[in-house]
């Protein structure tokens, strides 16, 4: 019976043990982008999106159009479709390690606005009556 209770008690502690360690960064298959990757191709994904909801493109209501962009994304970064849609498959899998891509693209993307802020605007059009008078 002692014995009993001493297998009890160390199945008890090596299950909390194991249960309380942090988990370890999943296995990666062959096949899926790196994290780097990942957020680049959703980047410029984003891009491609935001460029079409501000109606740069022509047709920017057109699923075909939209897809035409998408895959042309993945065709310049000569990824296959199948391996982008496992990558996403395993990331969502995964939020934790999908969250930190998503974060980092944020970033990016942030880092790109306020490039494209600090570009100084050459306005051929007088903002006040200061500017008309010193052009004459």
């Amino acid at each position: 019976m002692k014995k009993l209770f001493k297998n009890i008690f160390y199945f008890t502690i090596f299950f909390l043990v194991n249960a309380c360690s942090s988990n370890p960064e999943p296995m990666k298959p062959k096949n899926i982008l790196s994290e780097n990757q990942m957020r680049s191709l959703l980047k410029e994904m984003h891009l491609v999106d935001a460029a079409s909801k501000q109606r740069f493109i022509k047709e920017n209501r057109d699923i075909t159009t939209k897809y035409a962009l998408y895959k042309g994304v993945l065709e310049k970064n000569e990824i296959s479709k199948e391996v982008f849609d496992s990558s996403m498959m395993f990331y969502s899998n995964h939020p934790e390690i999908f969250a930190n891509i998503y974060d980092s693209m944020l970033i990016d993307l942030e880092k790109m606005k306020l490039e494209i802020q600090s570009i100084p605007k050459n306005d051929s059009i007088p903002q006040n009556k200061t500017d008309l008078t010193e052009q004459e």
